[in-house]
């Protein structure tokens, strides 16, 4: 919920991503129009790769991920009453020969911030799963309950597991665990 007087809250003013306050709109715009308008960030011939993370709001946390990132509901938050922050990588580069240093670059910043994170408490199991990489396992964030359900409803509807095994990239449920 956002705090009435609509200010950044104190820990985002004590970091230095205050710099990186880029996007603000104060008008309406179509999903269609907001779409066109952030494809326009990686024209045609580039190549773009995402990558996420989740801590929890700690300034210290904040901070050593700031300067690691400038460095060379079945999603189990229903019980999650405090605030937490995804952070998020997005990268584009024209050269295919660099993907291989770029992904690297920014899976070896993530499990740095990640171990950061996880020593000093405030690292959370959580990944936003549409950013994630294809080393990632955004549903080991879930509770063991939530992956019952959905492994149950994947073999309810889709008894010959042609979405978990038949179709090719995506994150599957992991039926062994």
């Amino acid at each position: 919920m956002a705090p009435e007087d609509k200010k950044w809250p104190a820990h985002w003013n004590a970091t230095r991503f205050t710099s990186l306050r880029g996007y603000k709109r104060s008008s309406v715009e179509s999903h269609t129009s907001a779409v066109e308008r952030f494809g326009r960030t990686s024209p045609a011939g580039t190549r773009h790769v995402q990558g996420t993370t989740t801590i929890r709001n700690d300034l210290g946390t904040m901070t050593a991920a700031y300067d690691i990132f400038w460095y060379p509901n079945v999603l189990s938050l229903e019980g999650c009453t405090e605030p937490l922050i995804i952070i998020g990588f997005s990268v584009t580069w024209m050269k295919a020969e660099d993907d291989e240093l770029v992904r690297s670059t920014i899976r070896h910043a993530i499990q740095r911030i990640d171990t950061m994170a996880a020593a000093r408490q405030s690292g959370h199991p959580y990944r936003f799963t549409n950013y994630c990489m294809e080393w990632q396992r955004p549903y080991d964030g879930c509770s063991e309950e939530n992956l019952k359900l959905m492994r149950e409803v994947s073999q309810k509807y889709d008894p010959a597991g042609l979405f978990q095994s038949g179709c090719p990239g995506g994150f599957k449920l992991d039926f062994a665990r």
